[in-house]
């Protein structure tokens, strides 16, 4: 996946139906693998109460560059086959419809890749939602399942026909039913710091930034293989980001090379150690990090010829 423009992405949302919202991809190729967000009505004010610069899940997944459709459900909603079976239906649609939706599966011959994501606990829904969501899914065609499902809470009926990651929050586990028919296809991370399944959603009351990351990043590894990416040239955004800062000085095309919400990690470089012990400490972290970089090379050469 390359990049071209040097501007900031910007892909207004669409609306699909009252309840239903497509975010085209927010980043510089424009296109990407489609991914379906259920949410329940109830989550919907938590972005009203964000004060961090993590994004709403819309957004946050758009600057992962997938096409992203969103289904907001209230209980009354969720708990009605028509409604739920049409919902699914229309996100399908509009994934297929949508022409920088990688992987649509129409004309190419290929299947329409995309992951879900269910937000909220069973009881944010419906009763009856658990099992109508895997009513809908198994109906669809073999040419239009998803991939991949992603779960923020013990879930009692997921689609055991799809692989499976499920977060879990402090004091949940899975149903035997579902640990009994668990395949390599299916993955448990349990969070214990945290208190409820809102700990994924920036402004909720139980948000965990911590947490929400690490999350954030296992469901990214478990979808990027299912649904063709998508993958980028980070070399190639690194070198178009050093040169627009020391190159041409562009505050704008720099700016460009990153996310709407950019933010800096401070990490420790060890600049008080003799140049020895800091080429056996930075070469044991680096076998620790796959061989990969961990230190800014300017603080390297400081440390190696002025110390």
């Amino acid at each position: 996946m390359t990049t071209t423009s040097s501007s900031l992405p910007s892909a207004p949302p669409i609306t699909v139906s009252p309840n239903i919202t497509l975010q085209p991809p927010l980043s510089r190729c424009g296109e990407g693998p489609g991914l379906l967000l259920i949410r329940p009505a109830n989550l919907v004010g938590c972005q009203t109460n964000n004060t961090t610069l993590d994004p709403a899940p819309l957004q946050k997944w758009a600057e992962e560059s997938y096409t992203v459709v969103e289904i907001t459900l209230d209980t009354v909603r969720s708990g009605d086959a028509v409604d739920v079976s049409d919902a699914i239906s229309a996100a399908v649609r509009a994934f297929s419809e949508y022409p920088q939706c990688s992987g649509r599966g129409r004309g190419h011959g290929d299947n329409l890749k995309f992951g879900i994501l269910v937000y909220g606990s069973p009881r944010d829904y419906g009763p009856s939602f658990p099992a109508l969501l895997q009513q809908s899914i198994t109906a669809l065609t073999p040419e239009q399942a998803p991939a991949a499902a992603i779960y923020f809470s013990a879930w009692e009926s997921p689609c055991p026909t799809i692989p499976a990651l499920f977060h879990l929050p402090a004091g949940q586990t899975l149903a035997e039913s579902i640990t009994a028919t668990t395949t390599a296809t299916t993955k448990t991370y349990q969070y214990p710091s945290t208190r409820s399944p809102g700990f994924i959603l920036p402004g909720h009351a139980d948000f965990d930034p911590r947490a929400a990351g690490v999350a954030h990043t296992r469901s990214l590894t478990f979808l990027k293989p299912r649904t063709g990416g998508p993958y980028f040239d980070l070399e190639q955004i690194w070198e178009a980001h050093t040169h627009h800062e020391f190159g041409d000085r562009s505050v704008e095309n720099t700016m460009a090379t990153m996310v709407q919400e950019p933010y800096v990690n401070h990490i420790p470089t060890v600049c008080c150690l003799s140049p020895l012990s800091t080429r056996v400490l930075m070469g044991a972290i680096s076998a620790l990090n796959g061989g990969l970089p961990t230190a800014c090379m300017v603080c390297w050469n400081t440390t190696t010829t002025t110390t």
